[in-house]
């Protein structure tokens, strides 16, 4: 019986101890939504690349709409801020008007590519 009890006691403090301590908090670095956007979009583009290198076609369809969608918000968002980019934004964006990666040959994505680099490096 004693044995059972010093258990019981054992297992509720090992329990109250756990449950009481408060889990470490790291403060996150501050990040703005124009800092964060341009690294999104990188981020995007990367996994677009990786897509087509490796053949996927699901995903490089949908990557595709994903990267384009975000292309036409950067473009809202410049000519709303009046922003000097723009022009150069919705030239790079026209580019993409007839062209598909599920249907490009490897020279015409490369170029396609660079572009969106190029596109990305407006947003900062």
């Amino acid at each position: 019986m004693t044995r059972l009890l010093c258990s019981f006691a054992l297992i509720c403090f090992l329990a109250y101890t756990a449950s009481s301590q408060e889990p470490v908090r790291f403060p996150r670095p501050e990040t703005t939504a124009a800092q964060s956007a341009p690294n999104i979009f990188a981020t995007k583009i990367d996994r677009l690349r990786e897509a087509f290198n490796a053949g996927r076609e699901s995903e490089l369809i949908a990557l595709e709409s994903d990267v384009l969608g975000a292309m036409r918000e950067e473009l809202e968002r410049s000519e709303a801020g009046g922003r000097t980019q723009f022009i150069r934004q919705k030239a790079i964006f026209a580019e993409f008007e007839h062209f598909s990666f599920y249907r490009a040959q490897p020279a015409d994505a490369q170029a396609r590519f660079l572009l969106l680099e190029e596109f990305a490096n407006t947003m900062k």
